[in-house]
């Protein structure tokens, strides 16, 4: 994967014989966080699933700007959503699914914010 983004910028010599529609997916993610290739992206993004994925990389592979080496791109870290303990207690109490508990969530605070203030 990350030899085919190191491929698309320094326009070296490669083998993409195997790409897939989801290894494409990440490559356009991989380079959409570098903000000089959003204009490039922008205009070839619409052709990603009419076109083979062997093409839709050559055409990413002539359309980026070639550079020296490829930019230092942080890593994609999955958001780690941060669940409140006395959210779980009451919901495991009141046996409320996710959902209700989202529903409920508002007038929860409302209480907690009494709660603090008395």
């Amino acid at each position: 994967m990350f030899k085919l983004l190191n491929t698309v910028y320094t326009k070296t010599k490669t083998n993409p014989e195997a790409i897939t529609d989801s290894d494409l997916i990440v490559i356009n993610r991989f380079l959409s966080l570098y903000k000089n290739n959003l204009y490039y992206l922008k205009i070839v993004i619409r052709y990603m699933f009419y076109i083979k994925p062997i093409n839709y990389f050559y055409l990413l592979y002539f359309i980026i700007p070639k550079q020296y080496k490829a930019p230092y791109l942080k890593n994609i870290k999955k958001v780690k959503i941060k669940k409140e303990k006395k959210y779980d207690e009451i919901q495991e109490l009141l046996e409320w699914s996710d959902r209700e508990l989202e529903y409920h969530k508002y007038i929860l605070d409302k209480l907690f914010l009494n709660e603090k203030t008395t």
